[in-house]
């Protein structure tokens, strides 16, 4: 059955945080979503967490990558969702998120979603949702965030491309600023 939605998490080293995000996933986890992760040969014990659930888990890929965003074009060039979302480790989607994520993409017919993301800042918690197009010329936080707040259709995805890995802490500012640009989706 073709999948609609592929969920990837991206992790190096990170025990301690890597099976709250799988068991979030997982406990949402249906015929129509594809759970994918990357791990850049960790040496800390996660590996052995991931190869726990690895029955529940479509795809694992241990290997060494050149940074996070080398990891997330690894993700992308092996899912098959129409759909593409990041939930890196230590992040969680909260119960029923997967559903509502792909009711909003079919009742709505959307290209692109940022999602409501609720994040700690220096011991803080704040919900932010939406994003601000005007925004992203002076101010890195005119969106929620990109892992587990940001979702695209593949199609687009491919359109804009992958991660450029010469951006080492923005390429996902740098792929937010090209899908602006192109202002080819809803």
């Amino acid at each position: 059955m073709k999948k609609l939605l592929s969920i990837i998490t991206v992790v190096k080293n990170d025990v301690h945080n890597i099976e709250k995000t799988i068991k979030s996933i997982i406990s949402q986890k249906n015929k129509l979503v594809e759970y994918i992760i990357i791990d850049g040969q960790s040496t800390d014990g996660t590996v052995q967490k991931i190869k726990k659930y690895k029955k529940k888990i479509d795809k694992i890929l241990i290997q060494k990558d050149k940074g996070i965003y080398d990891a997330m074009n690894k993700g992308v060039l092996n899912c098959s969702g129409d759909i593409i979302g990041f939930c890196n480790s230590g992040d969680i989607i909260y119960p029923r998120g997967l559903e509502k994520i792909l009711n909003d993409f079919k009742k709505k017919r959307i290209d692109v979603l940022f999602a409501t993301v609720k994040r700690n800042y220096i011991g803080q918690t704040i919900v932010k949702y939406g994003f601000n197009e005007k925004r992203i010329f002076y101010n890195f936080d005119f969106a929620t965030t990109h892992s587990t707040g940001f979702y695209i259709k593949k199609k687009i995805h491919d359109q804009i491309g992958l991660y450029d890995t010469k951006f080492i802490i923005s390429a996902d500012y740098d792929f937010y600023l090209r899908l602006i640009k192109t202002n080819k989706f809803k």
